[in-house]
């Protein structure tokens, strides 16, 4: 059963994944498990400034267990110069103590699978995609998965190792990386593409009978793909949104 109660964990590891990008490891120090649905979110909680309890929520994007299983929730976030939960987090060291509750949320994998899925995202909106991969793994022939990462640079990329591997393996996993801001003379590799994540979408021949897609990352992306979704048939029934905003 999936607790939803507030309960205590420790600081592993806080590491930099890209330019003022950082994971933070936490693992409960209550002996109880890190079981969740691969997709799901964490509420983080810690005081203000003025000492009032505050919650940010933050994606696991651990690798888990098909089943959901971890030793750890990972969290990626992106740093606000200064933002409260930037300041807090980046401030973390291993053995520091932090206050959590969930996992919550419904951007999850869920049955019957279509032919498709097509797991789009922004920024560290890629983080419940890299959970799922486990679970990716296991999904029927007969259903091909897609995910498609938008970020301004390639040092911006978010787990893209986890996704490369992941498609070299597996006939039915494919990652497209989009680059906003990139250089036209730029040397990009097949799975690379100049420009924001609907570049890389107008090849797909997106079809709404057996496509479900994901949108996961900034609100103003999420809010014109789905636009653009839905001018080809889509609808609330197979398209999944997540809005990430900056915390402060």
């Amino acid at each position: 059963m999936i607790d939803r109660t507030q309960y205590p964990t420790e600081c592993v590891h806080n590491k930099e994944l890209g330019p003022n990008i950082i994971e933070v490891r936490l693992r409960r120090t209550d002996d109880s498990d890190h079981k969740f649905i691969p997709g799901q979110f964490l509420n983080v909680h810690f005081p203000n400034d003025e000492g009032e309890l505050v919650q940010r929520s933050y994606s696991i994007s651990s690798m888990s267990s098909p089943a959901g299983d971890a030793d750890y929730f990972d969290v990626a976030l992106a740093l606000v110069e200064g933002g409260l939960a930037s300041r807090v987090f980046k401030a973390l060291k291993p053995g520091d103590a932090m206050t959590v509750s969930g996992p919550f949320g419904r951007l999850v994998l869920k049955e019957p699978h279509p032919k498709r899925y097509i797991l789009i995202s922004t920024g560290t909106g890629v983080a419940p995609y890299r959970s799922m991969i486990e679970q990716i793994k296991t999904l029927p022939e007969s259903t091909s998965t897609i995910v498609v990462q938008g970020v301004r640079l390639p040092e911006d990329c978010l787990y893209s190792e986890d996704f490369i591997k992941t498609s070299q393996e597996n006939d039915n996993f494919k990652f497209k990386a989009c680059y906003s801001q990139v250089a036209d003379t730029a040397d990009l590799a097949e799975h690379e593409y100049k420009g924001r994540v609907q570049v890389a979408l107008d090849e797909l021949n997106l079809n709404a009978e057996h496509d479900i897609c994901y949108l996961c990352g900034n609100p103003a992306m999420v809010d014109e793909v789905f636009k653009n979704l839905k001018e080809i048939g889509f609808n609330n029934r197979n398209v999944r949104r997540e809005k990430y905003v900056f915390s402060r």
